[in-house]
């Protein structure tokens, strides 16, 4: 994120410690039902966050990158490990 500087679209980070279920990350994980990171939230005054787990579908819906096909089946790979492709 910082090589393509898209921190400045980020308005908060926040850390989730799996050690501390206090932490602000584990209780905005609670709060949306999320269970893997990292996550990003997507709020806005007109519509009910948003919650992405894949890095990439954040970048393209977000913050309009471009994402390669190569790239996007990767991430789909690496988070259903129980999938092959052929």
């Amino acid at each position: 994120m910082h090589q393509a500087d898209q921190f400045k679209f980020i308005d908060r980070v926040v850390l989730a410690d799996e050690t501390d279920p206090k932490s602000e990350g584990m209780l905005l994980a609670g709060k949306y039902n999320i269970d893997r990171a990292p996550f990003f939230i997507v709020e806005s005054e007109s519509a009910p966050a948003k919650i992405y787990t894949v890095y990439y579908r954040f970048v393209k819906e977000i913050l309009n990158g471009q994402m390669t096909e190569d790239q996007e089946l990767r991430e789909i790979q690496d988070n259903h490990p129980d999938l092959d492709f052929i």
